[in-house]
């Protein structure tokens, strides 16, 4: 007996939340009979929802079933005479049922519909990638600014597919990257989602300016590949630099000349204002000698030059310096880096034998990226035997 009445009274609550709106048309004093009409909704974050109805023959109608939150405004819509036309703006919240709106299609105040309100729009201010050969594959470096020009938080684009994760915004990643780390710049990494075709963040993206940074690794195809950097969102500035000494490059980005991080030199493109859902390619051929790895402090320069204003330094044009020949000599630090480095290779070989193990990566991908970790280790153990070379020297 308790639960019938519990259910009752819950059953007459759900009701007595629903609103109605009705009314009559009217045009030269009579109703407009049998006419098609529109019932819009507006609502939180562009929210749009429209539902159609129709006239009786004295053109009255009767919308039911409707929400009566204090964020929807509704309207009601017609098309007559190839005018359309609509009513005063109507909130349920104080008034559950509306059934007394009268809407005169003379009335002048009655013209046009209103339109939908501008949703955020996303933009990327700059965006630069860098790329360096390391060993057996390529590491890229990517830094974005990401503003969000709207008033609210945006919360991304309807109609997602469901293999996808839904998200303020999606950055495309080329196929076959690996090892991604790095991730932060300011946004909640707890809601950055990885996916075969890139990132998503899957919270909403407040209004104003958003930094992104990540670093991932490429496989080396041969000794010429092609990357192919796709964009999700416009892009006012978008910089490419890649490591000189191992790495010839040609791209349909302009060439906007050499930049000097010492004590390495980078090939430098450059676009401007590029549309969304469009792409360039990057052309990188391998030079017959690479140099040594590029420590992670390279890296930390070229953070501290994007976050300074990129523009100025290469608007002005840099002389570029003159590599300078590897020291062997090593500092305690580096040795510790190095030794650093190994254990972490080591990991990532054992990680990956217990996922083959497991059967959640196939030898397709198993194989190439433990000959990548083993070819590091092999050039750390080179490094190592030239520092002890050296220093046996010295002594």
């Amino acid at each position: 007996m308790c639960g019938l009445l519990l259910l009752s009274a819950l059953s007459t609550s759900a009701r007595a939340e629903e609103g109605s709106i009705g009314g009559v048309i009217r045009s030269g004093g009579d109703g407009v009979g049998a006419h098609r009409i529109m019932l819009i909704r507006f609502g939180p974050d562009n929210d749009v929802q429209r539902t159609s109805g129709e006239t009786n023959a004295q053109g009255e109608f009767l919308f039911e079933n409707l929400s009566t939150d204090g964020s929807f405004t509704y309207f009601v819509g017609i098309r007559y005479q190839d005018q359309l036309h609509r009513s005063e703006p109507i909130s349920l919240q104080d008034t559950l049922r509306r059934t007394d709106l009268v809407l005169n299609l003379d009335d002048p105040s009655a013209q046009a519909l209103p339109a939908q309100p501008d949703a955020p729009t996303l933009q990327v201010t700059s965006h630069l990638m860098v790329i360096v050969k390391r060993n057996e594959r390529l590491e890229v470096r990517e830094i974005l600014k990401i503003v969000n020009r709207g008033t609210i938080a945006f919360t991304g684009p309807a109609g997602v597919a469901s293999d996808v994760p839904h998200g303020s915004f999606h950055l495309s990643l080329p196929p076959g990257y690996y090892d991604l780390e790095g991730i932060g710049g300011g946004l909640d990494a707890s809601h950055i989602r990885q996916h075969a075709t890139g990132l998503f963040y899957t919270a909403p993206l407040e209004p104003g300016e958003h930094n992104v940074m990540f670093t991932y690794a490429l496989p080396l195809q041969g000794r010429v590949m092609m990357i192919l950097p796709r964009r999700t969102l416009p892009t006012d500035v978008l910089d490419v630099l890649v490591e000189e000494e191992s790495l010839a490059a040609t791209s349909d980005l302009s060439f906007a000349g050499r930049v000097s991080v010492e004590p390495h030199v980078f090939t430098h493109f450059r676009g401007t204002d590029l549309p969304a859902r469009s792409r360039s390619w990057l052309q990188l051929a391998q030079r017959a000698t690479a140099f040594p790895a590029l420590r992670v402090g390279v890296y930390g320069l070229v953070v501290v030059l994007s976050l300074a204003g990129m523009t100025a330094p290469y608007a002005r044009g840099r002389r570029v310096r003159p590599v300078a020949a590897p020291q062997l000599q090593a500092t305690p630090q580096q040795i510790h880096d190095l030794r650093a480095a190994e254990q972490l290779l080591l990991q990532r070989i054992s990680r990956l034998d217990r996922q083959r193990e497991a059967g959640t990566i196939d030898d397709a991908n198993y194989h190439p990226r433990r000959h990548d970790y083993k070819a590091q280790l092999c050039s750390l153990l080179r490094q190592f035997q030239q520092i002890g070379e050296y220093q046996n020297q010295r002594v």
